[in-house]
């Protein structure tokens, strides 16, 4: 694959992505607009975010990102 090529599917991708996220998202999508007419009155409504399947890997580095930022935010701050 030639570099114009692959910068070609990069800029399809970036307007038409596909692939397991895209799917999950639509699944998604569909289970929100199926369970918010059941949730308790004064609930927050329910968005496609909440059905996503995220790896454990993935979530993980997320939680180790947000822990750092925490301690980072912390020392800037003078409290640690």
């Amino acid at each position: 694959m030639s570099f114009n090529e692959l910068r070609a599917w990069e800029a399809y991708y970036a307007a038409e992505p596909w692939g397991q996220a895209r799917d999950n998202m639509h699944a998604g999508l569909i289970a929100a607009a199926i369970s918010n007419p059941h949730r308790r009155k004064g609930s927050r409504a329910i968005t496609y975010q909440d059905f996503m399947l995220v790896a454990k890997e993935e979530k993980f580095n997320d939680n180790r990102r947000k822990f750092f930022a925490t301690l980072k935010s912390a020392a800037k701050r003078g409290d640690a």
